[in-house]
């Protein structure tokens, strides 16, 4: 047999073998697996195997333990989801989106790799036993056995973990130096107290609950304890027609829930391709530093802003948010809420801030905010904005161009045009309440939306519909208006989230204010 031959039959015995994979060597309650980024999310079972971009996901009574075709073993905690993004022989890479996994890597060979990765940092080995956990902004590294190089992204510095050691790591902060871990680490899952358990399940609802049999199921349960309830049909701005339903319910004695439902009756259920346009919802959860009073819009009053030298007693600490087609979805995590003094000697009113913000689609996060001096404000060097295709943060002074005219970043596209990274706009005209915004990443990498305020026959109300308007006369036009925030996205396949919710609603819950007509047109 000559050389040709021998190369031929080499080629095609390789390509005759089975990519490798991993597969599911057992579960504990109801963890679920998605096959691909266009697959839906199912059942997972033992046996089930998983390929390169498989993911996996853990409610907060679930385990899963994978195990690839090479030995290495991987453990997903309760309240976790992780991605395989890579499954092969010669290397092992995953992505943590949230919660902890627990890997028990076999000595690795020659240039093979094991790398855990979450949006500030990259945990590479060797060989060893170790976890990795996503907590808000920090990612904690424990090592049990071997050694672990510990990388922030952003400074690239990177630590040695040692066994018995951890770190922690925030985004452009250098990892911390090594501690010793306490006595019986690693061995179980963190306790929750259980204010801690009820945050998670409200986490796990707003990120995980996107279907719509699960939404209606849940709603259908919470509509009957509602405090605040709204319905009614109307036109939205692109002339369909849609069945409003919203309502406030407490969730837990120091927070209450807005939820919104959206029906389009012109558009078909299809369940072969759903999400377009036919369900949406919205959900909002908003938690408090104590016990709400009896009368919700005592809370909800100054829960933004409030009048005065004295620093409210009840204030927000978290904002979770989730806006949905039941495919794509749009989440706002606040955490580390707080009142901030416009004047700290003499303050006359105080203003909400939080001390960390971060902005996902379709459970990648987009952007995060981190308020290091915690001064409540946004500041240089404060807001971190990530590549989706490789979890990086992107880099303005070299990813970008500064247009110092404009002061605005953007990129040249294919044909040399300049792309900037933010476009604004009032498509509608300029006395419209239209209003047009626009991220552009990069080419394969942007969102957008359009803010409308209409009416129920869905005209878009302009400045000169309420400029010269009474008090009474604008408490009228105010409680008939509607906002209407429709989503674009580079990752949504031409899908949209298009969701409606009234005025009305938000101004008898105390969350939005009348207008005011001396400041009409300010």
């Amino acid at each position: 047999m000559n050389k040709t031959i021998l190369l031929a039959a080499a080629v095609l015995l390789i390509g005759a073998m089975p990519a490798s994979s991993a597969r599911i060597s057992s579960v504990s309650g109801k963890p679920e697996i998605q096959s691909s980024a266009a697959a839906g999310w199912k059942a997972a079972g033992k046996g089930d195997k998983l390929h390169s971009n498989a993911r996996i996901r853990c409610g907060k009574s679930s385990r899963a333990e994978i195990i690839t075709d090479n030995g290495h073993r991987i453990k997903v905690w309760p309240r976790s989801e992780v991605a395989l993004e890579k499954i092969d022989g010669a290397e092992t890479r995953m992505q943590l989106f949230a919660g902890r996994i627990r890997s028990m890597v076999k000595k690795l060979r020659g240039t093979n790799k094991f790398e855990v990765k979450t949006p500030v940092a990259v945990c590479s080995v060797r060989g060893t036993d170790f976890s990795v956990e996503l907590d808000k902004n920090a990612t904690k590294v424990e090592v049990y056995e071997g050694q672990v190089a510990a990388h922030e992204e952003m400074t690239g510095s990177e630590v040695m973990v040692n066994a018995g050691q951890y770190t922690s790591i925030e985004a452009n902060q250098p990892p911390a130096e090594p501690k010793a871990m306490p006595e019986g680490a690693g061995e179980q899952a963190p306790a929750l107290t259980p204010e801690e358990a009820a945050r998670e399940e409200s986490k796990r609802e707003v990120f995980q609950e996107i279907s719509k049999d699960e939404v209606l199921a849940r709603a259908a349960d919470e509509i009957k304890l509602a405090e605040f309830q709204n319905g009614k049909a109307l036109i939205d701005a692109s002339g369909h027609r849609v069945r409003l339903e919203e309502y406030i319910v407490r969730s837990q004695a120091n927070e209450f829930k807005y939820v919104v439902l959206n029906t389009r009756d012109e558009f078909a259920d299809d369940p072969a391709n759903p999400g377009n346009g036919h369900f949406n919802f919205g959900k909002i959860v908003f938690t408090f530093n104590d016990t709400l009073p009896e009368d919700l819009t005592q809370a909800t009053k100054n829960m933004f802003y409030s009048e005065g030298a004295t620093k409210p007693s009840l204030y927000l600490t978290d904002v979770l948010s989730v806006m949905s087609n039941t495919v794509d979805q749009v989440n706002d995590v606040a955490t580390g809420g707080n009142m901030f003094p416009d004047n700290t000697y003499q303050p006359k009113c105080y203003t909400l801030g939080f001390g960390s913000y971060e902005f996902s689609v379709n459970n990648q996060p987009w952007w995060r905010y981190s308020d290091r001096n915690s001064n409540g404000r946004l500041d240089n060097g404060e807001i971190t904005y990530y590549n989706i295709a490789t979890g990086n943060a992107y880099n303005f002074s070299t990813d970008f161009t500064y247009d110092s005219t404009l002061g605005q970043y953007y990129y040249l596209d294919s044909n040399g045009n300049k792309v900037y990274f933010s476009e604004f706009s009032q498509p509608s005209g300029g006395d419209a309440l239209h209003f047009y915004n626009k991220n552009n990443y990069s080419a394969t990498q942007w969102i957008s939306t359009d803010d409308y305020i209409i009416n129920d026959e869905g005209k878009i109300l302009s400045v000169s519909d309420i400029q010269g308007l009474s008090a009474d006369e604008l408490k009228v036009k105010a409680y008939e208006s509607n906002f209407e925030r429709v989503y674009a996205a580079s990752v949504f396949e031409g899908r949209k989230i298009d969701l409606v919710f009234s005025a009305k609603l938000l101004i008898d819950s105390g969350m939005l204010g009348l207008p005011d007509p001396n400041n009409l047109g300010q």
